[in-house]
């Protein structure tokens, strides 16, 4: 029986194959414990990255200032699925808006406590998505943020 692949797996593999297309060069680096993310940021500084991307992780997103922290001292701009993370100083996040996924577990919590066969419960994708724009961020490292992305950004920070 084959294992099927978890969602960091298939969110990297994703994140390849998108950078492949246009030439941008990925090195992965990864963190499995807190104590792990400050030595994952030391390995960004030997790396000499321009940026990061953080995929969907209960360690990055449970631990959003850190991350930020260590971003901001190096100068690291950080894009994430996670809010909290573009909020305390990286510098874009997309993903789901998080309280609308504990509201759609819950609702499918309740489907199965009355009975529906967890079987034939259907998965149900994500309703609404966020995007926050930190331009207090950018500016701080000379970027200028499109005008587009700050147009359809749910939050700007200034």
């Amino acid at each position: 029986m084959r294992l099927p692949r978890s969602i960091p797996s298939l969110q990297l593999e994703a994140v390849q194959t998108a950078a492949g297309r246009y030439g941008i060069r990925v090195q992965v680096l990864e963190a499995r414990r807190v104590a792990d993310i400050a030595q994952t940021f030391d390995l960004i500084d030997r790396s000499r990255l321009s940026g990061m991307l953080v995929l969907s992780s209960p360690l990055f997103g449970g631990n959003p200032q850190t991350v930020a922290d260590l971003a901001m001292r190096r100068r690291l701009p950080i894009i994430s699925v996670f809010p909290d993370i573009a909020r305390e100083g990286g510098l874009l996040s997309y993903g789901p808006e998080i309280q609308d996924l504990y509201r759609q577990a819950a609702h499918m919590a309740r489907k199965i406590i009355r009975g529906a066969a967890v079987a034939e419960t259907p998965v149900e994708r994500p309703i609404r998505y966020l995007l926050i724009a930190n331009v207090k961020t950018a500016n701080k490292f000379g970027i200028t943020l499109p005008p587009s992305v700050l147009l359809r950004a749910d939050e700007v920070i200034e």
